[in-house]
């Protein structure tokens, strides 16, 4: 639903009446038109033989489609990414930033284009200025350079089957994600070879959630079953995210950190709409048995759709007894196992700590911003 300004306006005393009356405009339609409005203009008029790329792309959650009113209050407005050649970048870049101070507007569509320093959270804050010159939140990159500051990785090289497990999803969003509205460079010829991972990276990641999956399936009942309500709760919700995880993997898609997973969930994957009721009732359901029935059936949807991905024979389906305790689940062993077939690469199919990627065995927030420390878990992928 759309909201009118007012609705976030009182919280940020630097906006002008000019935003009062505007209606929330999705960052990446209000960057696009800023772009082709003053940007473009701007840049044909002062550097007419500049080649460049501009876009909005990397971090936010305006890149990913997700901003809402709430987001206005830090890092987001009329703001681009711009890239230029190794050698334009030490030749251009300082006078482009320079003009772009001097010649921006103060405001585009009643957003401020001038942003000063906020609190540890909201670092970069809009504020009206009746006249310029202004601070944008424009960023400024080289191909290079763009790629090591979201990955630490240098795309000169290929990256190995260490590298793509290292890769927090997270951080592959934000280089894949957005739009660029110009071009020169060819920056989306290399954000494709990021797209997604290949094919028996997918499978060996697949198989590592089944092995999730399949190490949890007693938990929820066995803790209820003891009286441990509050741990077969805990169970259960990890269960649930256990086969989100999965369900973003089937579909080939990253999955994004924990604040927008739920959302993705829904808005990005197409079985998103029809087991998002049923998670949910599984989270309602008070009595543990039959929470244990409900996330059969959701074992069961999962089962189907991977047999639907054809990249093995047909796996069984049906709802067995979990080692003769009761507890109704699927043969997910047998969907295991049969990676072994799926799988081709052989360093793959003897990995010394089968554990899928980082985000499959790490589930920190700071994992994707804490100076690339994934890089130091190089150890545990071998």
């Amino acid at each position: 639903m759309r909201r009118s300004t007012p609705y976030f306006i009182n919280r940020l005393p630097g906006f002008a009446i000019l935003v009062a009356m505007a209606r929330f405009v999705h960052g990446l339609d209000l960057n696009r038109a800023f772009y082709y409005e003053v940007v473009e203009p701007l840049m044909k008029e002062q550097f007419p033989n500049l080649k460049y790329s501009a876009g909005l792309v990397g971090h936010g959650s305006d890149v990913m489609g997700f901003d809402s009113p709430t987001s206005i209050d830090h890092d987001w407005g009329p703001r681009l990414d711009m890239f230029f050649s190794d050698v334009d970048y030490v030749n251009h870049k300082n006078e482009v930033d320079k003009m772009l101070r001097t010649k921006l507007p103060t405001s585009f569509k009643g957003y401020p284009t001038h942003f000063v320093e906020g609190d540890r959270y909201r670092k970069h804050q809009p504020k009206l200025k009746k006249r310029g010159p202004v601070n944008h939140l424009f960023s400024f990159f080289t191909t290079r350079s763009y790629f090591q500051h979201y990955l630490g990785f240098d795309i000169d090289r290929k990256p190995t089957i260490r590298d793509w497990l290292l890769f927090p999803q997270q951080a592959l969003i934000e280089i894949t994600g957005g739009q660029l509205f110009r071009d020169d460079l060819t920056i989306q010829e290399v954000r494709d070879r990021f797209a997604y991972y290949p094919d028996d990276i997918w499978k060996y990641m697949m198989q590592s959630q089944w092995a999730k999956i399949i190490d949890e399936f007693q938990m929820q009942a066995r803790t209820g079953e003891e009286g441990d309500d509050l741990g077969s709760r805990i169970s259960t919700a990890r269960t649930l995210h256990n086969i989100m995880f999965m369900c973003f993997l089937i579909e080939r898609k990253y999955v994004p950190y924990a604040k927008w997973r739920g959302k993705a969930f829904v808005e990005w994957l197409k079985c998103g709409k029809e087991l998002y009721p049923r998670l949910m009732k599984i989270l309602d359901e008070p009595k543990w048995k039959k929470r244990q029935e409900m996330l059969a059936e959701v074992y069961q949807i999962l089962g189907n759709m991977h047999n639907d991905l054809r990249i093995m024979e047909p796996m069984p389906t049906k709802i067995i007894e979990y080692f003769g305790r009761g507890y109704p689940v699927i043969d997910a062993w047998k969907i295991f196992f049969g990676f072994e077939k799926a799988i081709r690469n052989p360093k793959l199919l003897s990995m010394k700590y089968p554990i899928g990627s980082v985000d499959q065995f790490i589930d920190h927030v700071r994992i994707n911003h804490m100076d690339y420390v994934y890089w130091e878990l190089k150890d545990a992928i071998q």
